[in-house]
């Protein structure tokens, strides 16, 4: 089979080499009869060539037929290929340019200009040409280029520099591609797109080769004469795979050349083809995969940014909040990759726009759809399925994106021997659906919804549920070529619901959330090439419903329970700018100010000290009406980050960053859980604040090809909240009387190899890192381990992991992964004492008595993954493409210790007939075989 594909290839490549050559032959052969035709004419640039006249709808052939040949255009096309080609009354006073890149668009239809005069049409697939600049003249090496005029002839000669101004998009979808990057290398000029795709750009006068560029796409050269001021728009498209030498091709710099530092990115591409568990592509999951950022365990929701606890990471989907991101207690992302945009997740040093969080930002983005046809994704596994459509409502005017996932595990639950698993029962769904209107060249509107519901039982003893519900409009406009502003208003809600139904006669429902409303306004100011300027201001409303307790079923003899809701308003200025110190230093300069207001109608627990807060303190409480500010806090956040080149490929970064956390979770889990409840900053919980500094190196080779890293971090985050022994979390009134304030000290390492270009692509990170924490207040006997430093529940010092994809052909790609992690901190009983009777009789009862907190740790964690990706079909005019996804979880069958407990038992010979045993309970300690079916049209 292995001599079968190669041939394969090996025919293609022929084939297409034979087709490139007669591709050139034609070339040739055209540029040589446009020598014979085209004569010496003298006439202007057929670019600045303006459609008039038009009164009536009148085709393309007719009008250019009608053109006068003494201006000296001449227009080469094969008999009916302009047919369904129309010009209309709204098209006169535009550029010919402008109109045909409208116009054939969608019908396969391109064209070169030759000699600045003449334009051949040509079907694009008979060349196999994206890119007409890049084919319309040859140089003296061999290649084809064209040289671009930019503004009015009648103005050569009046400007020394001009500006540059357009969009860059998507040249598949229509989508803009924010964050794309314009640099004019002779020059050493550079600038980036906005939020909308939009560049502007200063450029002395006079012929340069300007590149356009974007991660995951490929670049782009234009040799363009700048005359004057003028417009330019630019299609660029994904990086393709080059079929003659089954090379995956990227070109980027960014890592070394932005003022950004501790920011991860990753693509849709690179998640999607990480080894899946239960078939399903996951977000999260990819993430832990990189320095910094690590999980609890298997299938632990959440994840952890240099000791940092889950809560402390604000996750944005499409700009709006989400408190919980997992499905299924973290076996699958809420967010589905497929209709992923851009990913970044800052460690530190997130841009002054993001607050609200003490450890990271994770910033996701969704597809806007495509503008140009309608097209679709969607998966069939054992586990789950979805589907996605996307396509225009209005041609290149507005776009759709609907995505819908659904999961179908009891079948497979009901399959396992264990009769707790057995009883058990899990699924989810979620939905979501985003809308993008183009009002005009300067205005765009956008509708986005999500909804998720997770439902979960377990051993028919305790069921969970839990909703996302979100939410967004958002308006962006141009004001002009340097200013560009963003509208948007949002809403966020989650809500969770556990039942206890184990014992009739207690069962109960607790139910708690949280909702969040609010306003975003955004400008981006670019006054100059290597300056810009990001500003604005963001106003929330808060409401959190911490519990409810109500009786389940008409047995139940629980009673009715109500903690008060709390609200609050949080308002935030920001304002960030972005420089040039000559051409060696950059610096990226952020302050942000927050203040949070905790609002009434709220009853405060009063004591005598509030240094010391007991039951025996307490002397009442104080009533607020609706209205009042109960408690109020604020303060500055300033981020700061410098780049420093050293040499073409290298750079050295300094950051300083602080973030204040209003929000907080009660939880005394190490992972994310339906019950965990979040409450707001108040009287006796202060918020969290966060400052670290980070250096970091950063150097590539072969053009982006290869990216190496390292970088260390020190951060204190002051107010960490921890929980006193045998604290109840869960619908407790007096909360404060459980929890304790925490300082967190993280320090550590990072170092990262990154491949990305060749047959085999993938990263090697790891990092040694540690995480401490130490309690502090007036009585010392309440403090964890007498007040003295011990390890987080995140303290892993040294992470590892490795993660390949390999294109064995057109066909097969194999990726595998391979993870090594230090054993997390735990809590063991170290003795127990008699209470009574015989303490050698099997019966007698004991107090056990447990450790320091985290003073030992459970095994070390190491898991391998492997997957392999088979496409079906790779015929390029396919209407419909689809692959098989063939996946091993846990491929060795490691047991990997998810957490330790010591149980209370009837002795049996399981236990070896002792009453109180110690027990390692793994989640996943088999591998995990999934298959899944994916078609794309």
């Amino acid at each position: 089979m292995h001599t079968f594909l190669q041939c394969e290839v090996l025919q293609s490549v022929d084939f297409l080499m034979l087709q490139r050559r007669l591709n050139l032959i034609l070339i040739k052969s055209v540029v040589f009869w446009f020598l014979l035709l085209s004569g010496d004419l003298h006439a202007q640039d057929i670019n600045s060539l303006r459609l008039s006249g038009i009164k009536e709808k009148v085709s393309a052939e007719q009008y250019i037929s009608n053109i006068d040949k003494s201006l000296g255009y001449r227009f080469f096309y094969a008999d009916g290929l302009l047919s369904n080609v129309y010009f209309n009354e709204s098209d006169s006073g535009k550029l010919l340019i402008d109109v045909l890149n409208e116009k054939l668009a969608d019908k396969g239809i391109t064209y070169l200009i030759y000699k600045e005069t003449n334009i051949v049409f040509v079907k694009r697939e008979q060349l196999d040409l994206r890119d007409r600049a890049r084919y319309a003249q040859i140089d003296e090496n061999g290649g084809y280029y064209s040289t671009v005029d930019i503004g009015d002839p009648m103005l050569a000669g009046k400007y020394k520099t001009a500006t540059l101004k357009g969009f860059i998009r998507n040249g598949k979808t229509g989508e803009p591609l924010p964050g794309a990057v314009i640099y004019i290398e002779d020059a050493d000029i550079g600038a980036v797109t906005d939020f909308a795709g939009f560049y502007n750009v200063q450029l002395p006068v006079g012929k340069s080769v300007i590149i356009f560029s974007y991660v995951g796409f490929e670049e782009r050269e234009i040799k363009m004469n700048m005359i004057s001021p003028g417009e330019f728009d630019v299609e660029l498209f994904e990086s393709t795979i080059a079929i003659d030498q089954v090379v995956i091709t990227s070109n980027s710099d960014a890592n070394v050349t932005s003022t950004e530092i501790s920011i991860i990115r990753l693509d849709a591409k690179t998640i999607n083809n990480i080894p899946l568990l239960m078939g399903e592509p996951d977000l999260m999951k990819a993430m832990t995969l990189l320095p910094g950022i690590q999980s609890a365990g298997d299938l632990a929701s959440g994840f952890n940014v240099r000791g940092g606890s889950a809560d402390q990471n604000l996750v944005l989907l499409d700009d709006v909040p989400v408190y919980n991101s997992n499905h299924l207690f973290g076996m699958y992302s809420v967010i589905d990759t497929r209709i992923i945009k851009n990913l970044e997740l800052y460690k530190g040093g997130a841009p002054a726009r993001f607050g609200g969080r003490a450890s990271s930002v994770m910033d996701v983005e969704l597809d806007e759809g495509n503008y140009k046809k309608f097209e679709g994704n969607g998966a069939l596994g054992i586990f789950s399925s979805k589907l996605s459509l996307q396509g225009p409502i209005k041609k290149e005017k507005s776009s759709f994106v609907i995505g819908v996932r659904m999961t179908y595990s009891d079948w497979i639950l009901m399959k396992v021997p264990d009769m707790d698993i057995y009883k058990s029962r899990a699924s989810f769904y979620d939905f979501n659906t985003k809308l993008n209107f183009i009002l005009n060249h300067k205005n765009r509107v956008s509708f986005f919804s999500y909804l998720s519901t997770d439902h979960f039982n377990l051993a028919g003893e305790t069921d969970y549920r839990y909703t996302n519900r979100l939410g967004s409009l958002k308006w962006n406009q141009i004001a002009n070529e340097k200013l560009t502003y963003s509208l948007s208003v949002f809403a966020s809600n989650y809500q969770s619901e556990a039942t206890d139904i184990e014992n009739v006669a207690n069962a109960s429902t607790v139910t708690s959330g949280i909702t969040q409303t609010g306003t975003k306004f955004r400008l981006l100011f670019m006054p100059g090439n290597k300056h810009s300027v990001d500003g604005g201001l963001d106003v929330n409303y808060f409401i959190f419903s911490p519990g409810e307790k109500k009786p389940y079923g008409s047995v139940s003899s629980v009673g009715n329970e109500k903690l008060e809701n709390e609200q609050s308003v949080q308002a935030a200025a920001y304002i960030q700018d972005v420089f040039s110190l000559g051409s060696i230093i950059s610096v990226s300069a952020g302050l942000r100010y927050s203040q949070y207001l905790l609002l009434g109608p709220a009853q405060v627990n009063i004591y005598e000290n509030e240094e010391e807060i007991s039951a025996e303190t307490f002397t009442g409480t104080d009533e607020f009406s609706s209205g009042d500010i109960v408690k109020t806090y604020g303060g500055f956040e300033p981020r700061v980050s410098a780049r420093i080149n050293v040499g073409a490929s290298s750079s050295l970064k300094l950051g300083y960053s602080r973030n204040i956390q209003y929000l907080h979770i009660l939880s005394n889990s190490t992972v994310v859980i339906p019950t965990d409840t979040w409450i707001s900053s108040n009287t006796y919980i202060k918020p969290a604040v966060s400052d670290q500094v980070v250096m970091g190196f950063f150097r590539n080779y072969h053009k982006g090809g290869i990216e190496t890293s390292v970088e260390l971090y020190y951060k204190i985050t002051e107010n960490v909240l921890e929980f006193k022994d045998g604290a109840q979390l869960v619908m407790n009134e007096y909360i404060e009387r459980d929890i304790l304030s925490a300082a967190l000290q993280a320090y550590g390492i990072e170092f990262l190899l990154r491949k990305n270009s060749g047959r085999l692509t993938g990263w090697l990170s790891y990092a040694y890192s540690r995480s401490f924490l130490t309690t502090s207040g007036a009585v010392t006997e309440e403090l964890i381990n007498d007040g003295r430093k011990f390890p987080s529940n995140y303290d892993k010092p040294h992470d590892l992991s490795l993660v390949s994809t390999f294109k064995i052909s057109r066909r097969f790609t194999v990726s595998a992964t391979f993870l090594y992690s230090t054993g997390r901190p735990a809590t063991f009983p170290e003795s127990k004492i008699p209470i009574f009777g015989n303490p050698y009789s099997i019966s007698a009862d004991h107090l056990v008595q447990y450790s320091d907190r985290n003073k030992y740790r459970m095994k070390d964690y190491h898991r391998m993954d492997i997957s392999l990706i088979w496409d079906t079909s790779l015929k390029k005019n396919k209407k419909i493409y689809t692959s098989w996804i063939l996946s091993i979880y846990n491929v060795y069958g490691r047991k990997n210790v998810y957490t330790n407990f010591y149980k209370k038992e009837i002795p049996n010979r399981r236990n070896d007939y002792r009453k109180y045993a110690f027990y390692e309970l793994s989640v996943i300690g088999i591998p995990i075989p999934s298959l899944t079916y994916s078609i794309r049209f």
